[in-house]
């Protein structure tokens, strides 16, 4: 089980990897309000549909963990982790965490 209690202790392939999932996860939340907006005002969403690697597969994670209730038990693929890394993210104040630092950065 993924703990991000201690990010800096990570092993630095870990801390990418979980890196990586957080953006394809906070892409996916933007990608599906995107969506969502277009169609609320019955309009049709601007541009093609998102071709971003992996996209469509993290939007079908949000779309799990919103209805999941198995917690830890879970056996889809990357809930758990989605989980724990959406927690930590959200939570996180470390201005200089091993996970969010960079990212936080990047969107500004």
């Amino acid at each position: 089980m993924l703990s991000l209690a201690n990010p800096s202790a990570l092993p630095l392939e870990t801390k990418k990897l979980v890196q990586q999932q957080l953006v394809f996860l906070i892409h996916a939340n933007a990608c599906m309000k995107k969506s969502a907006a277009g169609t609320a005002t019955g309009q049709t969403p601007i541009g093609p549909p998102c071709n971003l690697p992996h996209c469509q597969n993290f939007k079908h994670i949000l779309g799990h963990m919103k209805t999941c209730r198995a917690g830890p038990l879970c056996s889809a693929q990357y809930c758990n982790s989605s989980r724990v890394i959406l927690k930590h993210w959200t939570s996180c104040t470390n201005q200089s965490c091993d996970i969010c630092s960079t990212i936080r950065r990047r969107q500004t």
